[in-house]
């Protein structure tokens, strides 16, 4: 082998020796002392509150009285889930009105219920908790 192919063959070596061991770096440990069994669980949903501002309702539908108020990044526990059917009539003076249906996801909280529309829902309160705290 030519000297000029061996130096080829180092360079190589050395090269993609340094793309596999950076990788071999020790990552941070995650330390899960204080954290309460409630925000792991697979049965619980979190939601993260997305709009600016958002009122919560005593029933599903915007149409419904609002019971309370929320801000952005606010962590809530989800605690059920509704489907709704809406029906608008469009112009109601045209010789032939038109009914547009849409549905919608509403999702209830402690303090009322938020269409899907407002929250990110999450697995679990760790990862909903930083998301909101990049939102803020």
């Amino acid at each position: 082998m030519k000297k000029s192919s061996l130096k080829f063959v180092f360079l190589l070596l050395v090269f993609f020796t340094g793309l596999v061991f950076p990788g071999c770096k020790q990552k941070k440990s995650v330390s899960l002392k204080d954290v309460d069994s409630l925000s792991l669980s697979p049965n619980i949903q979190w939601a993260v509150v997305t709009s600016p501002y958002v009122a919560f309702r005593t029933e599903p539908g915007y149409d419904q009285l609002v019971a309370k108020h929320g801000r952005r990044g606010a962590v809530l526990e989800v605690l059920g889930k509704q489907y709704i059917r809406e029906e608008k009539i469009e112009d109601e003076n045209a010789r032939r009105p038109k009914k547009i249906v849409t549905y919608a996801t509403w999702y209830l909280f402690t303090d009322g219920w938020l269409e899907e529309t407002d929250v990110s829902i999450y697995d679990n309160r760790l990862r909903a908790q930083s998301v909101a705290s990049s939102l803020n």
